[in-house]
């Protein structure tokens, strides 16, 4: 190696294998996203009269060693009250709910169930359409003010469409998580017709939204994901369009004459974006994509789609604007088999819950696709909560093969005693461990020759040299690492203190 770059400053942050920034050279080595264990069976199902479906905006949280979950109820067909709102459940273990009575909403003359989020106001009736949930890690925020919800205008008042108005985003606070109140000003965005996801950046130290929005694709206008930005979650930027479908979207098994339709071939939902926080520097967005290409009519019925259905890709950034896929395209959570409760569309929860050395991701399953077609192995249509598990910062993996390879990082600037990897070997496989100088020469000490032959599956794996892990003496001098490995799969690396 003769260029030199300019070193990378992580201290003592974990950095995930997410992209080729750790890579300064590679052989044999591949990067490869890692679908989670999608759990077949529910953990949330559709049991209470104001309940007809569970639908695709959902947020679980996890705070100490309590679950809670806000999940978007759509009233049963017919139902005279609010069509769609915000329920309440808890749980110890993230699996079994309990849905407390909170006495707040009306539903059929009884405040007797779950309902938790007001009805908006300007609105008729007060239906909203699910919402987002988060918990405002901002140091300034008020403690009356720690909860925060997006949700979008179900319909729009006619004096609004005729003045120009948008539906907008309304915002609300709660100190709770319960008891919500409306903020006076709405998010002025496009039409946003999804799960909007807000969020505390404390990179950026910014409060950072993800919006629908929509651009032109192939003559039709598509669904988008945009991004604003605030300072206070009052005053926000103009949308930015950060991610849409690309021309390699839209290479769909179209026959001839099946070009009757209505929109784009690809469509992004929802969006399910979030800041990793464990690692410095990494954002996933997890999108539902609604594949449909055929349109037409039914008797005395709205227009039908073909196929209509969705699943859940992975995308990756280091800033969460600039947006890349993983995995050529392939699920990263995948439709359940015909006559499941997730056979015909998938929606990610934004966010991740981490239990142990496990992250649990949530997704609302339904067997009828997007034009309330259920499956042919499904008599009546359903829907569930769902959830799949990774292993912690399993997204992404730089991988070889039994006959081994290697990678280098670019030059880094560490601070701490000890390098840690987040690693998986087979039964056979093994890695070894070189520190070198900035310009790549082996560092004394430090070599491969001196490098225990490292060998196992855990998040965090102590590096040795001759039994030996302190590295501090090389803290704060720029250094590369070097991994000679065989059959590995190598999820991420950290130094620590």
């Amino acid at each position: 190696m003769t260029d030199i770059d300019a070193p990378i400053a992580i201290n003592s942050e974990k950095q995930l294998f997410i992209d080729d920034k750790f890579i300064a050279e590679s052989v044999g080595v591949t990067l490869t996203m890692n679908p989670p264990q999608q759990i077949p069976d529910p953990v949330l199902v559709v049991d209470r009269p104001w309940e007809g479906f569970i639908g695709a905006y959902n947020t679980v949280l996890k705070e100490n060693d309590r679950f809670r979950l806000w999940y978007d109820v759509i009233l049963p067909e017919g139902s005279s009250e609010i069509l769609r709102g915000i329920a309440y459940a808890e749980s110890d273990d993230g699996i079994h709910w309990t849905k407390l009575n909170q006495n707040l909403i009306e539903f059929q003359g009884s405040k007797e169930n779950n309902l938790v989020a007001p009805r908006l106001p300007d609105a008729p009736r007060g239906e909203m359409e699910g919402g987002t949930v988060f918990r405002d890690n901002n140091p300034a925020c008020p403690p009356e003010e720690r909860y925060k919800l997006w949700t979008k205008m179900q319909r729009i008042p006619p004096e609004d469409i005729q003045s120009g108005k948008t539906g907008g985003l309304v915002a609300m606070y709660s100190e709770d998580g319960i008891y919500w109140k409306v903020y006076d000003k709405r998010v002025d965005t496009a039409h946003c017709d999804t799960q909007n996801v807000p969020f505390w950046d404390d990179r950026l130290q910014k409060y950072v939204g993800y919006v629908r929005s929509r651009t032109k694709a192939e003559g039709y206008q598509g669904r988008s994901v945009g991004r604003v930005e605030s300072e206070d979650f009052q005053n926000w930027s103009e949308t930015e369009i950060v991610f849409q479908a690309s021309p390699e979207d839209f290479r769909a098994p179209v026959p001839p004459g099946y070009r009757d339709r209505i929109g784009s071939y690809v469509d992004v939902y929802t969006n399910a974006c979030m800041k990793y926080p464990f690692a410095q520097d990494a954002y996933f967005m997890m999108p539902s994509f609604l594949y449909h290409w055929d349109c037409k009519e039914i008797p005395n019925e709205r227009q039908i789609n073909f196929p209509d259905t969705c699943d859940v890709r992975l995308l990756t950034s280091r800033d969460g604007i600039d947006w890349h896929y993983a995995g050529q395209r392939k699920p990263f959570l995948r439709l359940g088999p015909w006559g499941t409760l997730s056979s015909r569309m998938i929606y990610a929860a934004p966010g991740i819950v981490r239990v142990g050395t496990d992250l649990w991701h949530y997704y609302k399953g339904s067997n009828f696709d997007h034009s309330s077609q259920p499956d042919p192995g499904s008599d009546t249509k359903g829907s569930g909560l769902f959830r799949a598990v990774s292993r912690l910062d399993g997204f992404i993996s730089a991988d070889t093969p039994y006959e081994g390879g290697r990678l280098t990082t670019p030059p880094l600037i560490f601070k701490g005693n000890q390098l840690t990897l987040n690693l998986d070997t087979s039964a056979g496989g093994i890695l070894r461990a070189e520190i070198q100088s900035a310009d790549g020469r082996p560092i004394e000490g430090y070599t491969l020759a001196d490098s225990d032959e490292h060998n196992g599956n855990s998040v965090s794996i102590p590096v040795h040299f001759q039994g030996k892990s302190d590295v501090s003496r090389l803290a704060g001098v720029p250094i590369r690492l070097h991994f000679q490995m065989y059959d590995c799969k190598l999820y991420a690396f950290q130094f620590t203190v």
